[in-house]
């Protein structure tokens, strides 16, 4: 609305109003992914489980990359191009910054336009997302390439072109290469492909298209994508360590804690992280909103997202993991918070419509039913940032302080003389005890 009465109105106006606030969206999104990125010390698993392992020699890096085999030889390579901490985060920075863009792309495909840009500032401004963007592990480069499958996929199975199956199977590919978790994703499609009717873009004339042929690209692609991922794996020795030890689990002994559905909410509260219970319920109460008017108007694409968020997790929890990876689960999932925030983005747009629909029938109060309608918008949008943007106190006092971290030059003086160039140093104090490792 803005944009429209800033250029005099109209809807050629308004779409020339959209690349400036998305490019508004993504400067802020830069700036917050890379400020103190080259300062912020290297802490928990960032020295023992990557930077330590893709600094070794390329076959070292190809073998020992812990489930994330395309984040370390992507981190190997960088390392080569300038200081260690810089270098091992650039990666994250920059695959943090595209899931901007994605988010936009995907919300546009699957909702409207102005969902992807509510959505896409959501995602610019979450802590949850910002901190994984400066962190050296696998997880923001899985965020985006898990949304860049979804959003082939859906492309795909649309247009039943090969171009876009393909692209389906690239990303995929690359993304199960990236985090195991991402296998969870292959159920989600299956389920898609089943419960997707023919779309009314596809008429039936369209050249080339049938039920049956766009399945068997479908089998095809996925199969081709089982078969590369395990190629990619097998000469990983952690990775046959994992699948072997895994297996002798399952069989001899229970699992070491008892999952229930409980967990959901554990990681929506983690990956939210609201600072109270009234942001939480605004939170959830944009989403149900979201969810609930995407099944009336967009039904294909809100069962997609449906699957999408909630299969991987009831797999996971059905599994009975083991409790380390409990431990871990909200950044396991974080795949699924961008398509959170799609849903709320379309609670927020949506929601004031709703609220205000008894006042559209009379006619005198239309224009004063449109001005609430906006108000609301405006101030749903800005509640929902409000908690977002609360936790970034934490995420400051907790990390970006380490870059203001200052040994005493004798214990720097120490370290120098006993220890080892690439050992892990545990601190004991300010500012998180014992959990930060540098």
């Amino acid at each position: 609305d803005a944009c429209m009465r800033l250029s005099g109105g109209g809807k050629k106006s308004l779409l020339r109003g959209i690349p400036v606030v998305l490019l508004c969206i993504l400067l802020t999104g830069i700036f917050l992914r890379f400020y103190n990125l080259s300062h912020i010390l290297l802490y928990d698993d960032e020295p023992l489980h990557q930077v330590r392992i893709s600094y070794q020699p390329l076959p070292f890096a190809f073998s020992h990359n812990n489930g994330s085999g395309l984040f370390t030889l992507l981190v190997h390579i960088f390392l080569q191009l300038g200081g260690i901490v810089l270098m091992a985060r650039l990666p994250s920075a920059l695959f943090g910054t595209a899931t901007i863009v994605v988010v936009y792309l995907l919300g546009k495909a699957f909702f409207s336009k102005k969902d992807g840009l509510i959505a896409a500032g959501l995602v610019a401004l979450s802590p949850f997302l910002i901190r994984y963007s400066q962190y050296s592990r696998a997880y923001s480069l899985f965020v985006l390439l898990s949304l860049l499958s979804l959003y082939f996929f859906d492309k795909a199975q649309k247009e039943n072109r090969t171009q876009s199956w393909a692209l389906y199977g690239i990303f995929t590919i690359l993304n199960i290469y990236t985090h195991l978790i991402a296998l969870l994703l292959l159920p989600v499609y299956v389920l898609a492909m089943a419960f997707t009717k023919r779309t009314a873009g596809e008429k039936k004339n369209q050249a080339g298209y049938s039920p049956s042929r766009r399945l068997k690209k479908f089998i095809l692609w996925t199969c081709l994508i089982c078969v590369l991922t395990a190629c990619f794996y097998l000469p990983s020795v952690p990775m046959k360590e994992f699948f072997v030890g895994s297996a002798e689990r399952v069989i001899t002994r229970p699992p070491d804690t008892h999952v229930s559905l409980f967990l959901i909410h554990d990681i929506l509260m983690s990956q939210w992280a609201p600072p109270s219970s009234f942001f939480f319920l605004l939170f959830l109460v944009c989403l149900t909103i979201g969810f609930g008017v995407s099944v009336r108007k967009q039904p294909g694409a809100a069962l997609l997202s449906f699957f999408y968020v909630i299969i991987p997790l009831l797999i996971f929890i059905f599994i009975k993991p083991r409790e380390v990876n409990v431990l871990s689960a909200d950044r396991y999932f974080i795949f699924i918070l961008p398509i959170l925030f799609l849903f709320i983005a379309r609670g927020i747009s949506e929601g004031p419509a709703l609220m205000t629909s008894l006042l559209s029938r009379f006619q005198s109060k239309k224009l004063a039913a449109q001005g609430i309608r906006r108000l609301l918008q405006a101030s749903f949008f800005l509640l929902v940032l409000a908690g977002l943007c609360s936790n970034f106190k934490d995420y400051y006092l907790t990390y970006w302080r380490l870059g203001s971290l200052q040994l005493d030059n004798g214990v720097a003086d120490l370290l120098r003389r006993e220890v080892k160039s690439d050992a892990l140093v545990y601190f004991d104090a300010w500012p998180v005890s014992s959990l930060i490792t540098l």
